[in-house]
């Protein structure tokens, strides 16, 4: 979801950085908070992070929010929606490296393991020269059924799936900075 910067409010953080709010940091966010509570496979992310991005471009609370202000405003939503263990852990991380994998994947070229690695490799270097404190990988599982031109989910999507995880954990925790948070879904 592609969201305006001015119309979206701010968070301040204790210290005084400002970060805008955006739908991959918030999917993050509650992504860490469903690990918090126990629920690491926790499906409601992406659904609750898109129609919060709707419900702040619909009703703008204020240019500017405290962190503990966006948090309670966030965690409202989620006890509304019966999800009481998951706002309690909820925090905004603001995400500063998003890598989308389903761009990698060209549905009319038939897809070559070798040079999806070559490429995956390149971004997370480039990612983790900017020092990030957050990497989120989104789109593993889409990617994984295209290149391996399945409609459902096969066994060999899962060793695909298995050896880009793998791959992803080996390459971020020799290359990172120890405090780097890693999502990939």
């Amino acid at each position: 979801m592609i969201s305006p910067l001015n119309i979206l409010p701010s968070v301040r953080f204790p210290g005084g950085k400002l970060a805008a709010i955006n739908c991959g940091s918030l999917h993050l966010s509650l992504h860490h908070a469903a690990e918090k509570a126990g629920m690491p496979k926790w499906p409601h992310c992406d659904p609750i992070a898109k129609a919060l991005m709707h419900h702040l471009l619909s009703n703008p609370p204020a240019e500017e929010m405290s962190l503990p202000v966006f948090n309670e405003l966030v965690g409202t939503v989620l006890n509304t929606l019966d999800f009481p263990e998951i706002s309690k852990t909820f925090t905004y991380i603001p995400a500063q490296k998003v890598i989308d994998l389903y761009h990698f994947v060209d549905p009319f070229q038939p897809q070559f393991e070798l040079a999806f690695f070559e490429r995956l490799k390149s971004e997370v270097a480039q990612a983790l020269l900017q020092k990030p404190e957050n990497l989120h990988i989104r789109g593993l599982k889409e990617s994984v059924k295209k290149m391996a031109g399945a409609k459902r989910w096969r066994k060999n999507c899962q060793r695909l799936h298995d050896e880009i995880v793998e791959f992803l954990h080996e390459s971020v925790t020799r290359n990172a900075p120890e405090n780097l948070a890693l999502v990939i879904s």
